[in-house]
Formats: structure tokens, C-alpha cells, sequence
């Protein structure tokens, strides 16, 4: 009952939607997809529109959520987070031919669009198992989503020694991209 109980599963979403804050730290690794694609500040500015109209657009998350269980919900969005910010990391590190701008809207909305995959089960199966008590739960829950972002940023500093200065430090944050992509 300790493993499969309610408790479990709240501590568990905790630590879930600690790393799932890729679209809070995009002003973090916009600088290098903007000098590695040669993009000027327009073209960033209409990719950070794509990346927020992913990480707020999640009827078809909802949908599923109501007829499959948290776990595919999940797992399929982490196919989603992984194949679009892998695209972007792959992009931005000349792995693949440049990818024509409108390809990069969609890897960016693809892989935030991820998030709200994640952030639906572990609404929705924290509502499920304290409904007297959803309204504290949805706040706690949604506190991590928030609290995710600098989660995410110490967790990056911490594997990869990021230094804390940006560009400046010669850090160009590629290796940021590729963190989001497959540690979610």
C-alpha cells in the first residue's frame, strides 16, 4: 500500500513536474539556437510564440487523460518532449542539414507541447486521489511547475558545470537542449 497509495503518487508527481519546466528556461538556451541558425531576434521572437502555444494548448493531452491511464499519458509525452527538443539539439548542433524555419515551430510546440501531457496526469491523478483536498493539492502541484524552471537550471549547473555566465563564459547552453530533451 506504501508504494502504490496515494502518498506515493503525489511525492512522485513532485519530483515529475520538478523537471518538466523546459518552456521557463527558454530565455536560457534562446541565444544558442539564435547564433547557431544564424535567426534574428523576429525569428526567436515568433519561435517563443510556438514554444508557449505548445506549453498551453493541451486538449489533446485532456482528451486521452479521460481514457487512458497516467502512465501512456506520460510516456507519450515524453516521446513528444524527446522528439522535439532532440530535433532542436540536433539542429542547433549542425548533427542535421538546417532545418527549414517553420520545421523549428514545430519541433519547439512539439516539444513543449510535452509538457502539457505531463502536467494533465499528474493533475488529474492528484485530483482523483485527494478530491476534498484538490484545491491544496492543485496549488502544491502547481508550486512545482513553477519551482521547476530554477529546478531545472541547478540540476543543468550541476551535470555540466554550467558557470552561471552564459555566453560569456563560453557556455553556449547546446548542451542545456539536449539535457531537456532526454531527462524528462
Amino acid at each position: 500500500s506504501l508504494v502504490t497509495g496515494r502518498w506515493m503518487a503525489v511525492s512522485v508527481s513532485f519530483y515529475i513536474l520538478l523537471f518538466s519546466g523546459a518552456t521557463y528556461i527558454f530565455g536560457i538556451y534562446s541565444g544558442s539556437i539564435k547564433t547557431s541558425l544564424h535567426y534574428n531576434q523576429e525569428t526567436i521572437d515568433t519561435l517563443s510564440f510556438f514554444k508557449d502555444l505548445g506549453g498551453n494548448v493541451g486538449i489533446v493531452a485532456g482528451l486521452l487523460s479521460e481514457v487512458l491511464p497516467p502512465c501512456l499519458v506520460l510516456s507519450l509525452g515524453s516521446i513528444l518532449n524527446l522528439f522535439g527538443y532532440l530535433m532542436i539539439w540536433l539542429s542547433i548542433t549542425h548533427r542535421v542539414p538546417r532545418p527549414p524555419v517553420g520545421a523549428m515551430y514545430l519541433y519547439i510546440y512539439t516539444g513543449s507541447n510535452s509538457q502539457t501531457f505531463v502536467h494533465t496526469a499528474v493533475l488529474v491523478s492528484c485530483v482523483k486521489n485527494f478530491p476534498r483536498s484538490r484545491g491544496m493539492v492543485l496549488g502544491l502541484t502547481k508550486g512545482c511547475i513553477g519551482l521547476s524552471g530554477a529546478v531545472f537550471t541547478q540540476f543543468y549547473h550541476a551535470l555540466y558545470g554550467g558557470g552561471g555566465g552564459g555566453a560569456a563564459h563560453g557556455d553556449d547552453t547546446r548542451s542545456l537542449v539536449l539535457l531537456i530533451a532526454w531527462l524528462p
